[in-house]
C-alpha cells in the first residue's frame, strides 16, 4: 500500500503525542482559578479557549499528518477532532471534580474546525495559492 509507508506513519507521532498530552490533562483533578479581584470569574472563559486551542491544534497536526488540504482531509481533520474531544468528555466523567459537557463537545468540534482551516491556510500559502483562491 503505497499510501502506508513508514514515512507517512511517523507523520501521525505529533498527532499521538498531543492525544496523550490530552488525555493526561484530562485525567486531572479540575483546577480552579480564583476570581478577579473585582468578583469576576474569568475561569469558564479560559477553560474554553483552552478546549478550542487544543482542539484546533490537534485538527491541525492530522492535516498535517495526511497531507493535503481537499475538502475530504479537512472533515477528517474536523472530525478526528470532534470524536476525540467526544470520548474525553466521556473519560473525564470517570475522574474525580470532572464532569462530562457536551457544550465542551461542541466546543472541541469548533476548535477542529477552526484547526481545519487553520491547515488549509498553511496549505494553500505552501502549494503557492493565496487564502481565499
Amino acid at each position: 500500500m503505497p499510501w502506508l509507508s513508514a514515512r507517512r506513519c511517523l507523520r501521525f507521532l505529533p498527532v499521538l503525542a498531543w492525544m496523550g498530552i490530552i488525555f493526561f490533562g484530562s485525567s486531572r483533578q479540575n483546577i480552579n482559578i480564583p476570581p478577579a479581584p473585582n468578583g469576576w470569574s474569568v475561569e469558564r472563559p479560559i477553560k474554553k479557549v483552552a478546549h478550542i486551542c487544543e482542539y484546533a491544534t490537534l485538527a491541525f497536526l492530522v492535516g498535517w499528518a495526511i497531507g493535503g488540504a481537499t475538502g475530504r482531509t479537512l472533515a477528517i481533520c474536523a472530525a478526528v477532532a470532534a470524536v476525540y474531544g467526544a470520548s474525553d468528555e466521556i473519560h473525564q466523567a470517570f475522574v474525580p471534580t470532572r464532569h462530562a459537557r457536551l457544550f465542551d463537545v461542541g466546543v472541541d468540534t469548533v476548535g477542529g474546525c477552526l484547526g481545519a482551516w487553520a491547515w488549509r491556510q498553511v496549505w494553500r500559502r505552501k502549494d503557492g495559492k493565496a487564502p481565499g483562491d
